[in-house]
């Protein structure tokens, strides 16, 4: 079960609209996931017009029950859910007589018979119940007797699921598979969720442990958001299953779709090194890993070809070796490259990496170009000018920009939204140049004050490929201006370099 739209939106920051809802829903349908946790009851309106669209929407594709929500133990949570047409109720249940005595002031039988009356009536709602047994991990170390006979009774009831929820991330894999065997043991007929939080990092750990010991369900997230430090991530778990216990989730050509869907709409980031989503998870650095690589000594079931439509790459920086850059460049068309200046690229690699520039592989064919006496030159900037033009209706920027190239200048005209949107309109004009700026990200040094430089990196789309480059200066604009340019010579370069190529 994904619960991204429920549990993935307690991220602090993180809230989604009723359309962003909708369109993860129907990315995670379309990815393979047949359990989707939209909302908590009665949490707003919003929420409501959400599970209504999506489940209205996917009944009209002939599916059904799908969407699943949060309830209370709350008679109007489930009207909630089924006015909103939701398929189940995934009943929140304490698990623990210190909670039931000190959250709800009762006494543990009264509260499993709160659970039991409520059963009833969202099945006479036609509703599907699950039961989270929330704080799971707490309540059986604590209160290990009512949490067998709270699952006694609810087992007796019928109830579809039992979830158990390591809600504070606090199981080890080794007490998630001695807690969770013991009741598969005694309950074998009970279907039983595993649902882990990541506050030791060990989502993912605990959810596969869930699962060899008899879980048949597994809760969560994409990209692993979640409360804190977040839930088991759909990613990690899926692919986990499928490589180490034969079990297949999801479509994993979806993932990256997926992750970059769920990171765009929710505003929290992924971190580089993330596993299969990240950008460096298919990336080697080092040379001896680079060497060893080549050589399919260095390698594992994620690195696969084309595996999650990603592509194996190596990081051009202090630590590489000359097997990287030949690789690179022969990627990049270079024919047999000469083994005396590929040692003076390493060299030099070495010397921009530790002064903290990145190199990418256009700016490496562009050195090696410049080694062997090609053409490279390129646009340079030589004045930007703007101006503010307010009309009643809206304001707007010109700029008047100026580049040179092989000695001649070219001046012109145009306006943006922005600063940037009108030089790079100015400089399309200029060059003719066909991008599609993807990302931008700025950095700015700490403790430099207010005239500190600032670093603007850029991904471009050109005919379907993606270049990176980098633009410094104390102007934001200027600096982003610098980092097209640099985008602009390249796409030159190469196209050059591939012409001459196909004449050969």
């Amino acid at each position: 079960m994904d619960s991204t739209l429920r549990d993935g939106e307690q991220t602090a920051g993180v809230s989604f609209n009723p359309k962003e809802k909708e369109s993860i829903a129907f990315a995670l349908y379309d990815a393979g996931i047949r359990r989707i946790e939209m909302a908590s009851a009665c949490a707003s309106d919003q929420d409501f017009d959400a599970v209504k669209n999506t489940t209205s929407s996917l009944e009209d594709t002939g599916c059904k029950n799908v969407v699943e929500c949060l309830s209370f133990i709350l008679r109007p949570h489930i009207d909630w859910i089924t006015d909103a047409g939701a398929a189940c109720a995934n009943l929140l249940v304490k698990s623990s007589t210190d909670h039931i005595a000190q959250l709800k002031g009762k006494n543990p039988d009264d509260h499993i018979q709160d659970v039991l009356e409520i059963t009833d009536y969202a099945k006479e709602n036609n509703l599907c119940v699950n039961a989270y047994l929330e704080h799971f991990s707490y309540g059986i170390q604590h209160s290990k007797e009512y949490v067998y006979k709270l699952i006694e009774n609810l087992s007796k009831a019928k109830i579809h699921r039992i979830m158990l929820a390591d809600t504070m991330g606090l199981f080890s894999p080794q007490q998630t598979k001695e807690h969770i065997q013991a009741l598969t043991q005694k309950y074998p007929k009970v279907h039983f969720d595993i649902h882990a939080h990541n506050d030791y990092g060990l989502a993912t750990a605990n959810t596969l442990a869930g699962i060899k010991y008899g879980c048949q369900g597994a809760h969560v997230t994409v990209n692993g958001i979640g409360e804190r430090a977040g839930n088991a991530s759909l990613e990690t778990v899926a692919v986990s299953l499928r490589d180490f216990f034969g079990i297949e989730t999801i479509d994993e050509n979806k993932l990256m779709t997926l992750s970059k869907l769920t990171k765009t709409l929710s505003g929290a980031k992924i971190e580089a090194n993330h596993p299969i989503v990240g950008k460096n998870s298919h990336i080697h650095k080092a040379g001896v890993h680079t060497h060893g690589a080549l050589k399919g000594l260095y390698t594992n079931p994620l690195l696969e070809k084309n595996r999650f439509n990603k592509r194996v790459s190596y990081d051009l920086g202090k630590l590489s070796g000359k097997a990287s850059v030949f690789v690179e460049l022969e990627k990049m068309g270079v024919k047999n490259p000469d083994p005396e200046i590929v040692a003076q690229l390493v060299t030099e690699i070495k010397i921009l990496s530790e002064k903290k520039n990145i190199i990418t592989t256009n700016d490496l064919l562009l050195l090696y170009l410049q080694k062997t006496n090609k053409d490279t030159s390129g646009y340079r900037l030589k004045k930007v000018d703007m101006r503010k033009i307010y009309t009643n209706t809206q304001t707007s920027t010109q700029a008047e920009v100026t580049l040179k190239i092989k000695g001649v200048s070219s001046t012109i005209k145009a306006v943006g939204d922005g600063g940037f949107d009108a030089i790079a309109n100015a400089i399309k004009k200029i060059t003719g140049a066909n991008l599609k700026l993807k990302d931008y990200h700025v950095s700015i040094p700490p403790g430099d004050g207010t005239s500190s430089l600032v670093d603007t990196a850029i991904d471009w789309q050109h005919n379907k490929k993606t270049l990176k480059t980098r633009g410094i200066h104390t102007d934001q604009d200027i600096a982003a201006t610098y980092a097209m340019l640099k985008a602009i010579n390249q796409i030159n370069v190469l196209k050059r370099f591939e012409k001459s190529n196909t004449k050969k």
